[in-house]
């Protein structure tokens, strides 16, 4: 809060630039991976094994609504009050954020050390070691790295193969994503439901195969032009349906089987290997883009998400039917 609080003050002031905006941001995200390692470390506080897919799965469904909602509220706060107003909206916000976890009153029953205490290097080297020794984890690990890079590749250059090749214009592109947000809703009411029925090893699998077919809908539109826009508004719909319905079941068997004193470590470890491989996409969807052009760039992209459920194929997790088992 007080971080954003500053563009505004500085655009009172007349002395905004652009390198305050860069600090911000850079500062903002850091905090942010602090924040969402610590909340997904806390919530097996909070709930019993048994609740952690319900709880997760509410969560996302709320970060899911704001996703749909946040954009627009943003844009007409700018709208109304200027950037710098609505900064300072935005800004106040976090402050709510803060005030309602204060008032969780929960005991936090802190992680018991086994040993001398350990360098800041050594306990990373823990969670390294953590994730690569179970082959749950590593198997999560490796296909959310792969879904990262072919996902992230694939967005790099979307949007201007949706513009330049398909002739899409503003409001299309906006309810393609419109349907995403959509999609990563019920997605995220959806993976109770459907751990519960197929057990959370099928569900992981299937979603992840899922997600790859459906992205194979976005080729198919360089195929069919004439069809691409309900094409690709089904593509992002069902494959963010997938995206959560993996992602809050993933997230709950990583907290249910990790030792609490190693979770934050597991957490940090796992955020650092799939976020860290999104800008090696990006990167890489530029590059070919330049090199073979978007529509190939597209398919490549998509081929990549549909292996991406091969790590999870050749490990322990189809068999297992309830978070416990690993």
């Amino acid at each position: 809060a007080v971080l954003l609080a500053t563009i505004p003050l500085a655009a009172a002031l007349g002395v905004l630039r652009i390198e305050l905006l860069v600090a911000v941001a850079f500062l903002v995200e850091t905090f942010t991976v602090f924040f969402d390692i610590a909340y997904l470390t806390y919530i097996p506080s909070l709930v019993s094994r048994e609740r952690l897919i319900e709880a997760n799965s509410r969560l996302e469904a709320t970060a899911s609504g704001a996703q749909v909602v946040g954009p627009a509220l943003g844009g007409t706060l700018v709208r109304i009050l200027g950037a710098p107003l609505a900064l300072v909206v935005d800004a106040l916000s976090y402050l709510v954020s803060a005030a309602l976890i204060w008032r969780i009153r929960a005991h936090e029953a802190l992680p018991e050390r086994t040993g001398p205490q350990l360098s800041l290097r050594a306990e990373i080297g823990q969670g390294l070691h953590a994730v690569w020794q179970s082959p749950v984890l590593r198997a999560l690990a490796l296909s959310s790295t792969v879904m990262n890079v072919a996902g992230f590749l694939f967005l790099s250059i979307y949007v201007l193969y949706m513009t330049r090749d398909l002739g899409l214009g503003a409001e299309a592109v906006g309810l393609v994503f419109a349907a995403g947000g959509v999609g990563a809703l019920l997605g995220s009411v959806s993976a109770g439901p459907a751990r519960g029925r197929w057990g959370v090893g099928r569900v992981l699998l299937g979603s992840q195969i899922l997600f790859g077919l459906f992205g194979m809908l976005v080729p198919l539109a360089v195929l069919f032009p004439d069809v691409a826009l309900p094409l690709v508004v089904a593509a992002e719909f069902l494959q963010w349906v997938m995206v959560l319905v993996f992602s809050v079941n993933a997230v709950s068997l990583r907290q249910a089987i990790t030792p609490d004193r190693l979770l934050g470590r597991v957490n940090g470890t796992m955020r650092f290997i799939v976020w860290g491989s999104r800008p090696i996409g990006s990167l890489l969807g530029g590059y070919l883009g330049s090199r073979i052009g978007l529509p190939a760039t597209l398919v490549v992209g998509a081929f990549g998400m549909l292996i991406a459920f091969v790590p999870l194929l050749t490990s322990p997790i189809p068999r297992l039917r309830q978070l416990g088992e690993a």
